[in-house]
């Protein structure tokens, strides 16, 4: 087993792109220009950044590779799609391999409006980076999907009849079952 040359491997590399799941909060997370993923040592996993990250650069480290919201398609080539099922994102140890990463944002509000003080201290509130758990892994994963199909101009699937969502149709076996014993169930 021979090792592929470094030039001819670069030729079949796949890029990796980690999902790094749904966030909402302040303009940033919309960003076409990217946010930065940050190593959280305290949790074990990759984060996206905020505006008070500086305040806390002692616990984390950002990743090389930003993270682009979804609706951007920033995809070049074929890639292979990292995501974990746990809803605090992606293993520090799965993020380093990735290339890239991409989140599905959303507007996140993190205060009731209702409270008083949050009236009062409106102007005050620093908006912030918040991972959302409106959205499961599967639903976060189908709306990847949808755009990285839809960049790469893949047509939807035609079902020919009696494929697809008709269940009035008996089976043949259950017809043949139904001859044998002389039962009549529709």
């Amino acid at each position: 087993h021979q090792k592929p040359t470094t030039e001819s491997s670069k030729k079949s590399e796949i890029p990796i792109v980690g999902i790094a799941g749904a966030y909402g909060g302040d303009e940033d997370v919309f960003s076409s220009v990217g946010v930065t993923v940050y190593e959280d040592v305290d949790t074990g996993y990759a984060t996206l950044s905020t505006r008070d990250a500086k305040s806390e650069e002692k616990k984390r480290e950002a990743l090389p590779n930003k993270s682009y919201p979804i609706h951007t398609r920033p995809f070049s080539s074929d890639v292979c799609f990292l995501l974990s099922k746990d809803k605090r994102g992606l293993p520090i140890s799965h993020a380093r391999v990735c290339d890239s990463f991409v989140h599905v944002p959303q507007i996140c509000f993190d205060a009731d409006d209702s409270d008083e003080d949050a009236q009062l201290n409106k102007l005050e509130r620093i908006p912030r980076i918040i991972q959302s758990t409106l959205l499961e892994t599967a639903t976060i994963y189908s709306i990847v999907l949808h755009h990285f199909t839809a960049w790469a101009n893949f047509s939807e699937r035609n079902f020919a009849e009696n494929q697809k969502f008709i269940k009035d149709v008996k089976s043949d076996m259950r017809r043949r079952l139904c001859r044998r014993y002389g039962e009549n169930h529709s």
